[in-house]
């Protein structure tokens, strides 16, 4: 072989060896861009399920304090009823109460009424007793007042009949 033959021979060998190296490159550019597109989608979707995590944590977060709300509101309402039903009962009492004054004030008034004419037919027999004791009184002055003329006539005659 001649020198010229194997220099075109180790020429091309170094051409297709220049073309290996260049295709491996290539090659190894795509594996690599594509290891990092991987590794960018995985980040990508850790930084996701990062997000996702956190938007669950505030979630149950928010829904544990609703449901302490919840409860609050609930225990709340329970304490306002219970307050509304000794308040009934308070009210109940009361009126219950009101009602036996009443009737206390009412047979109070009726028996007061009842002393009143009772006292009006008292002062009724009093004028009565009054009057008629005046009307005796009269009498006893206007016998008193005959007897002291009798006895003043009688005077006079035994005056008379001693002359």
């Amino acid at each position: 072989m001649p020198a010229s033959e194997t220099q075109r021979q180790e020429a091309e060998r170094e051409r297709q060896n220049a073309e290996q190296h260049r295709r491996e490159s290539e090659v190894k550019r795509e594996i690599s861009a594509e290891q990092q597109q991987q590794a960018a989608l995985h980040q990508y979707a850790a930084e996701q399920q990062r997000i996702q995590s956190e938007k669950d944590r505030q979630a149950s977060e928010e829904s544990r304090e609703f449901a302490e709300e919840m409860r609050q509101t609930k225990e709340a309402i329970r304490q306002q009823a219970e307050e509304a039903r000794r308040v009934a009962e308070e009210a109940r009492r009361a009126a219950e109460e009101a009602r036996r004054v009443a009737e206390e004030a009412r047979r109070a008034a009726e028996e007061a009424r009842q002393q009143a004419a009772e006292a009006r037919r008292i002062a009724q027999e009093a004028q009565r007793a009054a009057a008629e004791a005046q009307s005796i009184v009269q009498e006893q002055r206007e016998i008193l007042a005959e007897m002291a003329l009798t006895a003043q006539q009688y005077r006079k005659v035994m005056t008379q009949y001693e002359e």
